[in-house]
Formats: C-alpha cells, sequence, structure tokens
C-alpha cells in the first residue's frame, strides 16, 4: 500500500523541514535532558528548577498562538521559521558557558520563545507545500523525522549520563551543532509556496477576527474538543518514567533507556501511519490510535513486571507517532489555507492547556492515591475521547478529491 512512488512524491521542502526539525529536536533533547541535571549542580533547589521549567513552558505555549495568526496575517511562514531558529541557535552557546543560575534563566527563556515560534507555522508550511493526496504522509514524515531527534538525542544523553565521562558542557556546545545545521537547512532547502494575488491581497487582513474564527468548520472545533479530552487523558511521559522507578528491581538507567525506545517507536509508526491515513482516512486510524493509548494504560496499571512495563512503553511510543500525525493531517484538511497558522495555533494552545491539566492531575491522584489509580483514571478519560471521536468521526475524513 505504501509504495515508492508514494513515497518519493513528498515535495523537497517537506523534507527539509522534517529534517531541519529532527537537528533541532537532537540539540533539544541533548541539552534539556541534562540541564535539570545541570542546574541542581550549580546550587539550584528543585524548586527553583521546577519553577523555571514550567514558567519557560507557559512562555512557549503563549507564543505558539501568536506565531500562527502572524504567519496567516504576513503569509511568510519560512521567515518565522528562520527568525524561531535563528533565535534558538543564538542562544544554545550560552547554556554551555554559563556558570549560574541567572546566566540560564535568560537564554532558556529566549530558547521557549524560539520553540513557540516556530511549532505552528512549521505545521501550516507542511500543508502549505503538501499535495491534497499525501497530505498525512508528509505530516507523518515530519512527525518521524522528529521523533528520530528525540530517540537519539535521549539515546546520547543516556549514553552521557551511564557511560562516558564528559562534562556537562561538552555535551552542551555538541548540542549547538545540530541547531546551526536546522538553521542552514531551513535558509537554503525551504522555499514558501507562491500564492495567488487575491489570496496575497486576503492575507494582509488580520486573521483572528470573529468573521475569519467563523470560517474554521464546526468539525474542526469538535476535533479539538476531542483533543482537549485526550490530552486530558493523556498523563505524559514523566509519569512513566516514574512507572519504571516505581518497579524497584530496575536499574537507574533503565527509564531514560525506555524514553529512547518509546521515541524509536514513535519514529518507526509516524509515517507508515500518515501514509495509510491517506488511503483509508484519518477517522478510522484515530479510534485505533486511542484503543492502543488505553491499552497501554491499562499494561501500566495492572502490569508489575519489566516485560509489561517494556510493553506499555512500546504502545505509548506506537500511539504518540498515530495520534500526533493524524491530529495535524485532520486539521490540514480541516482548516482554510489562509487560516492554517491559525487553526495550528488553536491546536497547540488546547494540546498545552489541557496537558499542564493532565499532569497537575496525574500528579495529585499519583501522589494521593497509586499510581494503578493515576492510569486507570486517565484510561477512563481516553475511552471518553475515543466515544466523543465515535459520534463526530464523519467530520474527521480525508477530503473528497
Amino acid at each position: 500500500m505504501l509504495s515508492k512512488s508514494h513515497f518519493n512524491k513528498i515535495p523537497l521542502g517537506v523534507w527539509s523541514i522534517g529534517l531541519a526539525n529532527f537537528f533541532m529536536t537532537l540539540s533539544t533533547i541533548m541539552l534539556f535532558s541534562l540541564m535539570p541535571l545541570h542546574m541542581k549542580g550549580l546550587g539550584a533547589s528543585t524548586t527553583l528548577v521546577g519553577f523555571i521549567e514550567g514558567f519557560s513552558e507557559f512562555i512557549a505555549l503563549a507564543t505558539r498562538i501568536i506565531s500562527g495568526v502572524v504567519s496567516d496575517w504576513l503569509r511568510k511562514r519560512k521567515l518565522l521559521l528562520v527568525i524561531s531558529y535563528g533565535l534558538i541557535a543564538a542562544v544554545r552557546p550560552f547554556f554551555a558557558l554559563a556558570t549560574s543560575i541567572n546566566m540560564i534563566l535568560v537564554p532558556r527563556l529566549i530558547d521557549r520563545v524560539g520553540n513557540g515560534l516556530f511549532a505552528t507555522p512549521r505545521d501550516a508550511l507542511v500543508g502549505d507545500l503538501a499535495p491534497n493526496d499525501i497530505k498525512g504522509a508528509c505530516y507523518g514524515l515530519r512527525e518521524s523525522l522528529t521523533k528520530a531527534g528525540s530517540f537519539i538525542g535521549a539515546f546520547i544523553a543516556f549514553a552521557v549520563l551511564y557511560g562516558l565521562d564528559v562534562e556537562y558542557k561538552t555535551i552542551f556546545w555538541a548540542a549547538t551543532i545540530p541547531a546551526f545545521i536546522a538553521l542552514i537547512t531551513l535558509i537554503f532547502f525551504v522555499k514558501e509556496p507562491a500564492q495567488p494575488p487575491v489570496a496575497a491581497e486576503k492575507s494582509k487582513a488580520n486573521p483572528l477576527t470573529i468573521e475569519n474564527l467563523k470560517k474554521l468548520p464546526t468539525s474542526y472545533w469538535a476535533l479539538l474538543g476531542i483533543v482537549a479530552i485526550f490530552v486530558t487523558g493523556r498523563c505524559g511521559e514523566a509519569f512513566i518514567s516514574f512507572k519504571g522507578n516505581s518497579l524497584g528491581t530496575l536499574p537507574a538507567a533503565f527509564p531514560p533507556l525506555a524514553m529512547s525506545f518509546m521515541n524509536m517507536m514513535a519514529m518507526l509508526s509516524s509515517y507508515p501511519i500518515g501514509a495509510l491515513s491517506d488511503k483509508m482516512g484519518r477517522n478510522t486510524l484515530l479510534m485505533i490510535s486511542f484503543m492502543v493509548t488505553i491499552a497501554s494504560q491499562m499494561v501500566y496499571a495492572f502490569g508489575e513486571s519489566i516485560p509489561m512495563f517494556i510493553l506499555g512503553t512500546a504502545l505509548w511510543g506506537l500511539q504518540m507517532g498515530m495520534t500526533q500525525s493524524l491530529f495535524v493531517s485532520a486539521i490540514a484538511d480541516m482548516v482554510p489555507k489562509g487560516l492554517r497558522g491559525t487553526g495550528f495555533g488553536f491546536y497547540q494552545l488546547t494540546f498545552g492547556i489541557f496537558g499542564m491539566i493532565s499532569a497537575t492531575g496525574a500528579g495529585f491522584i499519583w501522589d494521593n492515591s497509586s499510581p494503578m489509580i493515576t492510569f486507570l483514571t486517565a484510561g477512563s478519560v481516553t475511552l471518553l475521547a475515543l466515544i466523543a471521536l465515535g459520534i463526530v468521526r464523519k467530520h474527521v475524513r480525508k477530503p473528497q478529491a
């Protein structure tokens, strides 16, 4: 079903965005998987580290909706990508130079602003470049390359922590290299598609108006509602690490290695599922991905052995690759091209807000009940998302040619 010709139809610009994302994600994981330990070594308390990380993520979240609207207004998605990647690459060396927490704080905030700026224009530009009949394949490829960066970056962090006698700052210097490669890839290999004169004239208007928001179809808002429910039940990768640690029989190196394995599974599933959705439609595969998520949560809830933990992690990585490529493909199907950045901005905002609610709620249940109840609750919420998707599934489909 996934022929070589199908694979070769993916435009160079989509490949280039995916490769840029691979290098930037590689840099990010190499750097920030070790940053909390580095900050602790510089004398920061756990509370301060948590505040810095939480506030940084809030900054990235707030920036995403703005960048999506601006990219629709300017219709210069590549420009925003280059600016955001340039900001990130420019501040990466400062983490290697930092000798105090104060020297980390400002670069960290700038880095997250850059992260928030590129997420929505990136996905909107992939939608602009992707042919309609292989949109899912294009988003799947982009997601696979992103997860490849996470997989390799996590493995490098694992090797540094548990195998190599290397200073953190050496790894931080090394992490600046792929960030600049990502920037160069964007500048020289991504070309924004030309837009018709009428579209160019309309793009001068502010996309974030009541009139324009009404152009986003009901099916899009219904899908965002499903995203909100699904993400609320998606307690997150941190709790999978906690689950691994709670088994007690695992070596300290195992949870980071499990995270690398999880990203490998997501990497391997994203492109095939995205391409398959171009043939089958998005709805059936989204429902299957929700079922895989529930299965993973049930394995974590009741499994108390290493093989069960590995099975749960494999299923969780599989659902990551499936849901993330399918959600963005479905949104690209539904949203008018001139509002694609705005549409992805609201999607990123929804994912971020309900992700924070999920993490807070899961932490409360974990502390006041048990890991089993945490994952059972998450599975129950995901089941609600599955039921909701079944009700509105006719709207979440590949558009007719």
